[in-house]
């Protein structure tokens, strides 16, 4: 069977599932409160994030991997990355887009732009 036999079937085809899991395609098969839950009881009950994830696990159905735990009781979501300070300032884009503006109106009525010699 191929591929499209497995999806159209119903089925899972798990050579290409591992596959897809080992390249880090994966989705994520927990929830947020899932998570949560985890890092409640390793501060709370204290308990490790492997027998964390567990008990979340035989309770709810999905399993949070231990290392995603691990990495949220480290610090902040390091995901969180801030964009890097602008270049110009609101003034010196307002006026690069009044200049664009005005290019785009030069092309509008037919006239083009020549390099002076």
């Amino acid at each position: 069977m191929t591929t499209a036999h497995f999806y159209f079937l119903g089925m899972r085809n798990t050579t290409s599932h591992n596959h897809a899991v080992a390249r880090g395609v994966a989705r994520k098969r927990y929830r947020p409160n899932d998570l949560e839950e985890v890092l409640r009881l390793v501060r709370e009950a204290h308990l490790s994030p492997e027998k964390a994830c567990e008990r979340v696990a035989l309770t709810t159905g999905f399993r949070v991997p231990p290392n995603t735990a691990r990495a949220r009781l480290r610090g902040p979501d390091r995901a969180y990355r801030p964009s890097p300070k602008p270049v110009l300032t609101d003034t010196e884009e307002r006026r690069v887009a009044g200049i664009e503006r005005l290019v785009l109106d030069i092309a509008d009525i037919g006239l083009g732009l020549a390099k002076r010699v």
